[in-house]
């Protein structure tokens, strides 16, 4: 059965993804989804100006929990296991960068 060897040493079992600086990542079948969620949110609600409305801020706050808790289950309804997104504001020109590296874990064959 040496095609049945080959097989399974090509199939991935794992992967790692170290994303870009300014990314983060939610996990979509844990249990801290919402946590994770919640402290993107709490980073990004800090980077707003000291003189905004306490009324706006907590209007952001529930607009941005229900933008990224749909965004995690529509992705998690793909079969999805991670959501990762952009966290910090754009660059003056726009430019976002996005450059990750992925490794891809095989499975060991016994022989």
């Amino acid at each position: 059965m040496p095609e049945l060897d080959e097989q399974r040493r090509s199939t991935p079992v794992g992967y790692n993804l170290v994303p870009p600086p300014g990314w983060d990542r939610i996990p979509l079948q844990s249990e801290s989804m919402n946590d994770t969620i919640l402290r993107i949110i709490d980073r990004s609600i800090a980077n707003l100006p000291q003189d905004l409305p306490k009324d706006d801020v907590s209007k952001a706050r529930m607009e941005l929990f229900k933008q990224l808790k749909k965004a995690a289950r529509q992705t998690a309804k793909n079969d999805g296991l991670m959501l990762y997104l952009p966290v910090v504001p754009h660059l003056p020109d726009g430019i976002l960068g996005a450059t990750q590296h992925v490794t891809v874990q095989k499975a060991a064959v016994n022989r």
